[in-house]
């Protein structure tokens, strides 16, 4: 397994003729390519581009808010990083254009495909799109999900032929040669984990017995300025008790209604489950995420590192460290050498034991690794 990667500030196709032959002269028998551009971009320009340079290789083609490498991170402009990759059996997938159609459509490719492995998975922001997740792991309980969701518009992914398809939800299913992947939060939390007492949907009214707008203006005392506030759910495996940070699935919190002390998250939280509260902090994204990688080091450790995927939250970043960069070059200090390419994502989709997971304000690295 090899991989190269490249990234440049452009917005016009063309100019990726000379990165993508590069990328192709170095690759021996590639067999998947990835592509993440921002800005204002021409996608099926940039497809034809990447079906005439990397002929007969299964492409995903996704967008978000800013692209990285390990070298560094483009925010805010428009910019593309892609990767080209051997050594994996890869299949493209995608849902068909019309909107009901589109889950039945992927599902079906992903069975035709062998319905496991790892689904690299990119969707459209679209009222529906947040359910796909859940719903592919359901029907396929063998398949573990890593993606995204971008700024605008389509997705899409370049098969085998050359052809581009965009859709709602596109992806890559590789199944063989999967990633091991890590999940950091941009959380710190505040007041440690409770339980919830009386909630309706996604309106939490108590928390271990207190008022829970209450519980959170308490715990959010001392903290300066005006901190953007969270809550934490444990991750479906985590200790139902003591569930932890790391892997915990991070939601913003959508509201208050002081006339009923209810604190809304617009997810469904059920009484008797776990919640902390938390607020998006720098310093505890940064630890976090040395913490993640530190452990996915030792996890792999005897395989040698092939190639990584990063899926940031857009809201991470410049905004949250207050440098640039600073995501990006705790990979590289973790994993010198390793080529990684990455993209800024509305929101990030990791697998779990038995089901694929919605975060925000997490970073998702996926590595790849080949027996040393």
């Amino acid at each position: 397994m090899g991989a190269v990667n490249f990234s440049l500030l452009t917005t016009d196709a063309a100019a990726l003729g000379r990165p993508l032959l590069a990328a192709a002269r170095q690759v021996q028998r590639p067999t998947m390519g990835v592509i993440f551009h921002a800005g204002s971009q021409d996608r099926a320009a940039i497809a034809r581009e990447v079906a005439r340079r990397w002929p007969g290789v299964p492409t995903l083609i996704a967008h978000g808010q800013g692209v990285m490498t390990e070298q560094g991170e483009h925010e805010g402009q428009g910019a593309v990083a892609g990767l080209l990759a051997s050594g994996l059996t890869v299949t493209p997938v995608w849902s068909d254009p019309d909107e009901e159609d589109a889950e039945d459509s992927l599902s079906e490719r992903i069975e035709q495909a062998g319905g496991e492995g790892t689904l690299l998975l990119f969707l459209e922001q679209l009222p529906w799109a947040s359910r796909v997740p859940k719903t592919l792991s359901r029907s396929f309980p063998r398949l573990a999900v890593v993606g995204g969701a971008g700024s605008e518009g389509p997705q899409g992914v370049v098969d085998q032929e050359g052809e581009f398809h965009q859709g709602a939800a596109v992806g890559l299913l590789i199944r063989r040669g999967g990633p091991r992947v890590a999940l950091a939060s941009g959380c710190r939390i505040l007041g440690g984990w409770r339980t919830v007492t009386e909630a309706r949907e996604g309106t939490i009214l108590r928390v271990d017995e207190e008022p829970a707008l209450e519980v959170l203006s308490k715990v959010a005392r001392s903290v300066e300025g005006r901190p953007q506030l969270m809550a934490l759910l444990p991750a479906p495996e985590g200790d139902p008790e003591q569930p932890g940070l790391r892997g915990s699935r991070v939601r913003p919190i959508r509201g208050v209604d002081p006339g009923r002390k209810a604190v809304m998250l617009g997810e469904a939280v059920a009484p008797g489950s776990r919640l902390a509260f938390a607020v998006l902090d720098g310093g505890a994204a940064r630890q976090n995420l040395e913490a993640a990688l530190r452990e996915q080091a030792r996890a792999t450790a005897g395989a040698a590192a092939s190639f990584g995927l990063y899926i940031n939250c857009a809201g991470r970043g410049t905004s949250l460290y207050g440098v640039p960069h600073a995501d990006s070059r705790l990979i590289k200090g973790k994993f010198p050498g390793v080529p990684v390419v990455g993209v800024m994502s509305s929101f990030e989709i990791a697998p779990s034991p038995g089901t694929a997971t919605i975060h925000f304000y997490t970073g998702v690295f996926a590595l790849f690794t080949a027996p040393s």
